[in-house]
């Protein structure tokens, strides 16, 4: 669900439509774009001897997210994808935690700058969440979210 797993998957998707077997082309185009190169050709030596690392092919998020900006469907799609993985991270961790009504703390990049992903997210997880809270800082947003629990606890036992 991070950036650098949407950018896999985009690329993916981008190389499949180069050699015909997927159907994305405004994702190959854009990402082409990002890249400035001229022919999906050109992939194999970007990414093979380019020396890419983590956050220069999670770079590839800002195409994708502008794509499904505008409604492309190869975008749209990519985005739930990494919605669905982030809620059963979330489910599972919430479940092993024996958490009820949680509240969850969404930190990071994409979700700052993707009202799309967080919308997939809820719907998603769908009920039985608390308040969600947009975090810069994960550590902060642990500190919120226990201070929250700790306050709904002690007003549950002062009832």
């Amino acid at each position: 669900g991070s950036g650098y797993d949407i950018a896999l998957r985009a690329l993916r998707l981008a190389t499949q439509t180069a050699d015909g077997r997927a159907d994305a082309h405004p994702l190959l185009t854009a990402i082409l774009a990002e890249w400035e190169l001229s022919e999906p050709i050109q992939l194999i030596t970007h990414v093979y001897e380019g020396g890419l690392g983590r956050p220069e092919l999670a770079a590839l998020t800002r195409p994708v997210l502008a794509l499904a900006d505008v409604g492309d469907r190869d975008a749209l799609a990519l985005l739930d994808q990494a919605a669905q993985v982030l809620a059963r991270m979330a489910q599972t961790a919430a479940r092993r935690l024996l958490l009820t009504d949680a509240p969850l703390a969404l930190a990071g990049g994409l979700f700052a700058s993707s009202p799309l992903l967080r919308h997939q997210l809820a719907i998603h997880l769908g009920n039985g969440w608390g308040s969600t809270t947009l975090v810069t800082d994960p550590g902060m947003g642990t500190v919120i979210l226990a201070r929250r629990l700790l306050e709904a606890s002690l007003r549950t036992d002062n009832l």
